[in-house]
């Protein structure tokens, strides 16, 4: 029997059709049959949806972003030793800029194809740069970075090729200086021998011999404006000192030729000392001292300085500036002895040879007077002096 539509109405006075009865599990199972598959639909549905957004969680996509330096901060290279230099692959022959980084304070020094070729002091910033003359060709430049501590680092070598001729004017020849005030020699400063920095008023002291084939080259830190004593012994000795700053090397005012310079350093660098005989001269033995001496006032009136000996034969040292006619006094309390030298002429007002604790006199030349005290054992010493 066809089944009719929802909106058939029968005749009137018709009864509506029957139609075969259908068991009541038969339609509640085809009910349930029907929602299953519905149902089995959207789990499938929800299954693929979660598997894909599970597949993409476990391997997220993230991209890799590398933390910025700071502005001003040089990275540390990466496996390479200190200084690193730069350089472009093809120059032009004439004069050549180098450049690199090292440790702020540090020396560097330069060697193209195994020889030297300058030093030039690390800047506050880390870098270092250096112009020289090259020809065309190809060459190794290596450079070494001598620390404050006084080790020394080597780069690896580095080949730069030079090409044609230079268009720019090549730098003057420099007129060569008369041999009595030449410039101080070109020693790196890693051929030289390291003077330590002593305490404030103790001398640091270096002794050997010395002949006109044989020179005598060494360095000592200094900080600008540091009041600086270099002396050069004995004083009946042709032993002559040149004293200039390694990074910019520029000579010391006045000390070319001298036995004892001193004055405040114009720079916060290394200082070559160069010691020096004459042509002809004999070999001698020396003293070379580096004096970082305590200032004694110059008033009218008593002054007094203290210091500690751990052994006989230590000095401290003292300077005082005195006018021609000043009447003057000195006196050590405790194991030392005295001499007071004048820094300029180098006349001595009395000498360790007297074995003198005290002296007194009318000073003889405007200058400023050196002091100093050397031990006889270990103690306290204390120092007096009087200007009147």
């Amino acid at each position: 029997m066809s089944q009719q539509s929802p909106d058939f109405a029968p005749p009137p006075g018709r009864a509506p059709p029957v139609e075969a009865a259908t068991p009541p599990a038969a339609r509640t199972a085809a009910r349930w049959l029907g929602y299953d598959w519905f149902k089995a639909l959207v789990l499938l549905v929800l299954l693929l949806l979660l598997a894909g957004l599970g597949a993409g969680a476990s391997a997220p996509q993230v991209a890799v972003v590398p933390t910025p330096v700071p502005t001003g901060v040089l990275p540390t290279p990466v496996l390479v030793v200190l200084p690193v230099l730069n350089s472009d692959t093809v120059l032009m022959a004439g004069q050549v800029l180098l450049s690199g980084r090292g440790q702020p304070g540090a020396q560097i020094e330069l060697f193209v194809d195994g020889a030297a070729r300058g030093v030039v002091a690390v800047g506050a910033d880390g870098r270092w740069s250096q112009t020289i003359t090259l020809a065309a060709g190809t060459f190794d430049v290596v450079v070494n970075q001598l620390n404050p501590d006084g080790t020394l680092q080597a780069s690896g070598p580095v080949s730069i090729t030079v090409g044609g001729a230079a268009t720019a004017t090549p730098a003057p020849t420099a007129t060569p200086a008369p041999t009595a005030t030449s410039a101080p020699t070109a020693v790196l400063a890693s051929a030289r021998t390291a003077i330590p920095r002593a305490a404030d008023a103790v001398v640091s002291t270096v002794r050997g011999n010395i002949s006109a084939n044989q020179p005598a080259y060494f360095r000592f830190d200094g900080t600008q404006g540091q009041l600086v004593i270099v002396r050069v012994e004995p004083f009946t000795a042709t032993v002559r000192l040149r004293a200039s700053g390694l990074a910019d090397g520029q000579p010391l005012t006045g000390a070319d030729g001298v036995q004892i310079w001193a004055g405040d350093l114009p720079a916060t660098q290394a200082y070559a000392v160069d010691l020096i005989v004459p042509t002809g001269d004999p070999s001698s033995a020396y003293q070379l001292d580096i004096l970082y001496p305590e200032r004694v006032s110059s008033q009218p009136g008593f002054g007094e300085a203290r210091g500690m000996f751990a052994a006989a034969g230590a000095r401290r040292a003292y300077i005082v500036r005195l006018t021609s006619g000043r009447a003057f006094s000195a006196s050590v309390d405790g194991p030392g002895i005295l001499r007071i030298i004048g820094v300029a002429d180098g006349a001595q007002l009395v000498s360790f040879d007297a074995s003198a604790v005290t002296w007194g006199g009318v000073v003889p030349n405007d200058q400023a007077y050196l002091i100093e005290v050397q031990s006889r054992g270990a103690g306290e010493i204390v120092l007096t002096t009087q200007v009147r």
